[in-house]
């Protein structure tokens, strides 16, 4: 075997580096510098990046050490993180398409409009409209919304991997409302009803590590499925809030086992809520059913 091609394709283990270190230390504390013996080449543990092996380990390493110090919330949050700029871009220009400084015209009187100037002269202004070639800024508003999140935490959701996508689906739209700073409530049912981060709470890093930390720990629980009572208290809750549309985000697999909910959303209708349902995996037809805005996700 060519020996320069030796250290590339037999790249020195674990085990080899850790007796080359011991071998340098014991250099130092003696003096003597100790003959290697013959056998696979040794690597000093400084020596830079040779292989592909080197850089694809050091990838790995550099993953496993920055999935470690990331928390809860950003364990789940990283694998949409993508998705969750697109939502936000595509909501912020539906949500608020007034809030932003603008011009509009034409008017009499205001900053003139230099391609609608040249228009009119163009034509010696013949036309009465030729006359409005100006343009006044927009004050700019803000609307008001709520947004009400409640996950399914029951035991039918453990399966197809339904609880991994509602907790990423939760880290999602926690995050997107945070950022385009909408008062949001998060709550968790199974057998009862748990609200997670209340309206007005200020969502920093700890308390969106312990929203996933507690939906963690209620899917270990596994309970039935109250859909009725969190629609209940979500419903009460955001019909407290001063705002101009008001919406609940429901992410389930649809398995209702306790009561009907079809007079809850009627009522809710009719006080200006609305309730987008979101299905996870398969099976999901009552959702379908009993939802004026739903949305199935197979995977």
């Amino acid at each position: 075997m060519n020996k320069k091609l030796a250290p590339k394709l037999n790249p020195p283990q674990y085990d080899e580096t850790k007796k080359e270190g011991e071998r340098q230390a014991a250099e130092l504390k003696t003096g003597k510098k100790e003959v290697p013996k013959p056998g696979p080449a040794h690597r000093p543990l400084n020596t830079p990046v040779r292989t592909k092996g080197d850089l694809i380990r050091k990838a790995i390493e550099a993953r496993r050490l920055a999935d470690g110090q990331r928390g809860k919330f950003e364990r789940y949050y990283q694998p949409v993180a993508s998705a969750a700029q697109r939502l936000q871009a595509r909501l912020e220009n539906i949500l608020y398409p007034n809030s932003r400084m603008k011009k509009i015209g034409y008017f009499k009187r205001g900053s003139p409009d230099p391609k609608k100037v040249m228009r009119s002269v163009a034509r010696k202004f013949r036309n009465k409209s030729d006359l409005y070639m100006f343009t006044q800024k927009v004050v700019p508003t803000k609307r008001r919304y709520a947004v009400g999140l409640i996950v399914d935490e029951s035991g039918s959701m453990l399966g197809n991997g339904k609880s991994e996508a509602a907790k990423r689906t939760m880290a999602l739209f926690t995050q997107v409302f945070q950022n385009l700073e909408i008062p949001s409530a998060a709550y968790g049912f199974s057998d009862g009803v748990s609200t997670y981060i209340p309206y007005g709470a200020r969502i920093d890093d700890p308390m969106k590590d312990r929203l996933m930390e507690n939906i963690e720990m209620a899917y270990a629980a596994a309970g039935g499925n109250n859909e009725p009572a969190a629609l209940a208290v979500a419903g009460h809750d955001i019909l407290q809030q001063d705002a101009e549309r008001k919406l609940l985000i429901l992410v389930t697999d649809g398995q209702v086992t306790l009561g009907s909910i079809k007079p809850l959303l009627a009522a809710l209708r009719e006080q200006g809520v609305e309730v987008l349902a979101v299905g996870l995996g398969p099976g999901t037809e009552a959702v379908k059913e009993n939802y004026e805005h739903a949305i199935h996700v197979e995977n």
